[in-house]
């Protein structure tokens, strides 16, 4: 195997759930089928394996490639991307788990999804690769071509912004 098939196969592996979730965060005004969107990015990928700096994390490379391309279909759309959020069924129970604790969790969940689309897309994507894929701010400012110290800020600046809302909520 080749280490552009390898490559290719964690692609495959590893990336195509966490896509589909990044796409949906994120970019979810995109009028093409979120399917069809991520079929086009695996396309990308697959087309510009051999421009991967290997010295970087294969994510970094992944979801830059994923970030510029549904850019480019926004710009074509000429509409700013609105947050749809994350699928609901993705809350773990446990056999200790009480109706009452999975209904808090669910409206947490919930709660946060809306404090999350009212946040400015750089912001949330900021977010979503911090907390959602664990990257560094170092990787998120390579996927977002922006210093690392502008992608702290952003970080900092939504989660104050979160946790005020947050709390005046309570």
């Amino acid at each position: 195997m080749t280490l552009r098939d390898e490559y290719l196969n964690r692609i495959h592996s590893e990336f195509i759930p966490p896509l589909r979730t990044f796409i949906d965060l994120n970019f979810s005004s995109i009028h093409q089928d979120r399917e069809d969107t991520l079929q086009d990015i695996l396309e990308k990928l697959v087309a510009r394996i051999y421009s991967y700096d290997n010295r970087y994390a294969l994510s970094t490379w992944v979801y830059a490639v994923a970030r510029n391309h549904c850019l480019d279909l926004l710009r074509k759309q000429k509409r700013q991307p609105s947050f749809s959020g994350l699928d609901e069924g993705n809350v773990l129970v446990s056999s200790e788990t009480s109706p009452e604790d999975i209904l808090a969790e669910n409206q947490d969940q919930t709660r946060m999804r809306q404090l999350m689309a009212r946040l400015p897309r750089e912001e949330r994507q900021v977010l979503f690769l911090k907390y959602y894929e664990d990257m560094t701010f170092k990787e998120i400012a390579r996927v977002m071509s922006r210093p690392v110290g502008t992608v702290k800020y952003l970080s900092f600046k939504a989660k104050s912004w979160i946790e005020a809302q947050w709390e005046d909520n309570q």
